[in-house]
């Protein structure tokens, strides 16, 4: 059975990658990665804010002297912390250690930082970028259409500055997705990883405390990124990776049959270990075998290709529960 798959202008030996996560901060779980049959790896994101925090400048500093990359480097140098010199040291190191490709990811809180930290990281021998965008929907002076196109400058920016190819990891709330993932992609994305999940928070009633939810994904959370991959396969020409809700071989091969080029996962290796990707890789080689698959391609997007499923995917009310129910 033949599990390569084409992401982000790579050929891949499996489709999945590991995703930005704290165990994609570890060159030990980099080679485990490699080595139990992950076909990328994406780094831990590389936080701005962090940067700031940690050169004291706090986060609502917006760096306007830094508009130049000169300005910039001379801040990396004046900075008392050496994340950002562990995160470049971390991808050097990468490169040395494994063959499989090493996709550096970066948040930024400024804007004009968005492109020289990805020429930095390309520099440092990353083999691609992951602009890790979040969109606060909290921010009630930025128009909807604001927001879409000060990230669509950032990517075209991005673009503008790197060779290397850029994936952008987005959220779903957007107004029109189906336009937003669209017009990225026109501004020079090379890839989109549907979705990004963030924070959930909740409360303890007894300590009266804002508390997380929960760290990991539920197997559940599948079904929003599994739509609009399907809805997005035909309309888009570039890479799309799957994410979020992956617990099992079994949300590998949803996903793939959606139509996603490559799988990123997080949750799963956490709960089962790193080495637990060689057991998602051979469960999805024993449900090829099963259906007659020889290959990732022979079965990719089968859902999406499908025009009979778009009006159930464009659904949105539960048409066939309510008249069961009636």
């Amino acid at each position: 059975m033949d599990l390569k798959t084409k992401y982000l202008q790579f050929e891949l030996k499996s489709p999945i990658v590991l995703a930005s996560c704290g165990l994609s901060e570890n060159i030990g779980n980099l080679v485990i990665a490699e080595d139990s049959g992950a076909g990328a790896v994406v780094l831990k994101s590389l936080f701005e804010e962090q940067i700031l925090r940690d050169a004291g400048l706090g986060t609502s500093y917006k760096l306007k002297e830094f508009s130049s990359i000169d300005s910039y480097e001379y801040s990396v140098k004046t900075t008392p912390d050496s994340y950002l010199e562990n995160y470049l040291s971390l991808i050097s190191e990468a490169k040395k250690r494994i063959d499989i490709p090493v996709i550096a990811s970066i948040n930024c809180i400024t804007y004009h930082q968005w492109p020289q930290y990805a020429i930095i990281f390309e520099n440092a021998g990353a083999d691609a970028i992951e602009l890790n965008i979040a969109v606060s929907p909290t921010d009630h002076d930025i128009s909807n259409d604001d927001v879409l196109e000060r990230q669509i400058k950032v990517v075209s920016d991005v673009s503008n500055h790197c060779t290397i190819p850029i994936a952008v990891k987005v959220s779903n709330h957007y107004s029109n997705l189906g336009l937003s993932l669209s017009l990225l992609e026109s501004a020079g994305a090379d890839a989109v990883v549907l979705f990004n999940r963030y924070f959930k928070p909740d409360i303890d009633i007894e300590t009266v405390e804002l508390i997380s939810n929960s760290d990991l994904s539920h197997p559940n959370e599948i079904t929003e990124s599994l739509r609009w991959i399907a809805l997005m396969k035909r309309k888009l020409k570039c890479s799309i990776a799957g994410s979020t809700g992956v617990h099992d071989a079994a949300g590998i091969i949803k996903y793939i049959l959606a139509g996603a080029d490559a799988v990123q996962v997080c949750s799963v290796v956490y709960k089962h270990g790193i080495n637990h990707i060689k057991e998602l890789n051979a469960g999805v080689i024993e449900w090829m075998e099963k259906k007659g698959f020889e290959n990732i391609e022979s079965f990719k997007g089968h859902i999406a290709l499908q025009e009979s499923n778009t009006p159930i995917l464009e659904r949105l009310q539960y048409m066939k529960r309510a008249i069961r129910e009636m």
